[in-house]
């Protein structure tokens, strides 16, 4: 098998899942919030100012680092396009990023539960 074979392989699928994982991570984050404001438990010290930050910011952090990571992957073929970023940008990147706000949120939310 061609290595630009094993790499359309791989791309095609990543910036189909890469986008989706992003787009559930940021319901989550919704959810999130939502659950917080129909709590019982408004007062247990949670912040929801500060949840938004920092899953905003974990999100763009993950998103770089996965792109690097995903940029790095795919154009480390010798016979990779000039289009070999693209993995990264629209396919692990978001992945990364999605998996780091979900991560968050759900430890957010069950420290949250366990205040309450």
């Amino acid at each position: 098998m061609d290595v630009w074979a094993a790499m359309g392989h791989l791309l095609t699928p990543a910036i189909i899942i890469g986008p989706t994982v992003l787009c559930l991570a940021m319901l989550f984050v919704v959810a999130c919030i939502a659950i917080h404001l129909f709590s019982s438990h408004q007062n247990s010290g949670a912040s929801l100012s500060r949840f938004v930050a920092f899953a905003f910011l974990i999100g763009i952090a993950g998103f770089v680092v996965g792109t690097m990571v995903g940029i790095a992957a795919f154009c480390s073929f010798a016979s990779a396009g000039n289009l070999c970023g693209l993995g990264g940008v629209f396919g692990v990147g978001p992945l990364v990023s999605g998996a780091c706000m979900a991560w968050y949120s759900y430890t957010w939310l069950r420290a949250h539960r366990a205040a309450a």
